[in-house]
């Protein structure tokens, strides 16, 4: 098995539990070849890749350029900003400066596509997140790397995945240890029911990008309530697409590395102004 037996869980309780809080973890969830297959299938990816595109990921510069824009169907590295000179070329090993592939893994890869349809969370999708035809959208290896994995600012999943009504919601599965020397996840219990606060959209149609409002919400200033979600590798971690949380920067000597992929409701309207744009997404 690649997974514990779903017939150990209460969904009842972990539906309830979710909507309070606004996020889940399932500790221990996978089994360990899963996880060293993708923990390996990641490496590769990085160090078969023929592009000499270097683009930079960073949360605290939202310029996106078109090869990011255009990424939606396909796999592509994003690279840490500490990780580049100022001649645009990589100071570091690239398999040390990447900050993230994405963003349709769970359809181009085999072991990604394996990992994201198993059968167990789907059961999450049903009966925990109650989604009635769920969809993938996007898929992403995020590596927080030693030393220079990058801070990522409080936001929300909504604000750049969309849908009228709102159902985004993310699965967050370390292939690694997460602990809060190394970058794990912090989340603000229950800040989802306070909604969403701003959106990230695209202008009139254009590649230009805009926050809606532009200006930081206060919601989204300080820490005070956050909690550290520390969990161990072939962990389950769920949240709500409203749900504030944020990382700090990887000062460790160990890698973050986790997969994750986010997931709406095929019966939503998926917003036209949102930054992937596809004529499909696949459903689960």
């Amino acid at each position: 098995p690649k997974y514990k037996m779903t017939s150990t869980f209460d969904f009842p309780s972990l539906a309830q539990q979710y909507a309070e809080q606004g996020y889940l973890v399932i500790p221990r969830l996978l089994e360990e070849d899963l996880i060293n297959r993708a923990k390996h299938q990641a490496k590769k990816i990085v160090n078969d890749d023929p592009s000499a595109n270097i683009s930079i990921f960073s949360t605290l510069n939202h310029n996106r350029d078109s090869y990011f824009l255009n990424s939606a169907d396909k796999i592509r590295l994003f690279y840490e900003e500490n990780g580049i000179d100022d001649k645009g070329n990589l100071v570091l090993p690239k398999e040390a400066s990447v900050n993230k592939m994405g963003h349709a893994l769970h359809e181009l890869d085999p072991v990604f596509k394996e990992f994201t349809n198993l059968p167990v969370v789907g059961e999450f999708m049903y009966k925990v997140m109650n989604l009635k035809k769920p969809v993938v959208p996007q898929s992403m290896v995020i590596f927080k790397n030693p030393g220079i994995g990058g801070f990522v600012a409080v936001h929300q999943d909504s604000t750049f995945l969309y849908t009228e009504p709102q159902s985004c919601n993310a699965f967050w599965f370390p292939l690694e240890d997460c602990t809060k020397e190394n970058g794990c996840l912090w989340v603000l219990p229950g800040s989802h029911k306070k909604g969403l606060q701003r959106r990230w959209r695209r202008v009139d149609g254009t590649d230009k990008l805009v926050f809606d409002p532009a200006d930081t919400p206060e919601s989204y200033q300080g820490l005070e309530g956050y909690v550290p979600l520390e969990c161990p590798k072939g962990s389950m971690v769920m949240l709500d697409g409203s749900v504030l949380h944020m990382s700090h920067v990887n000062k460790s000597d160990k890698s973050r590395i986790v997969y994750t992929f986010h997931t709406v409701d095929g019966e939503s309207v998926w917003s036209p102004d949102n930054w992937l744009q596809r004529e499909a997404f696949t459903p689960w």
